[in-house]
């Protein structure tokens, strides 16, 4: 479960590192996509670690 937090930390950073760099205003609907890739990646690394 600490792996889990771990990834899902520097997942975040990362997205909010990269969103910063590119200093863009996202819609909504730019969120809900990022956020679903988030997920995703994360579920990936979870269940690959497994």
């Amino acid at each position: 479960m600490d792996i889990f937090i771990a990834v899902v930390d520097s997942v975040t950073t990362v997205v909010v590192k990269l969103l910063l760099y590119m200093n863009q205003q996202f819609t909504v609907e730019d969120s809900c996509v990022i956020g679903c890739v988030v997920i995703v990646i994360v579920a990936a690394v979870v269940v690959a670690s497994i």
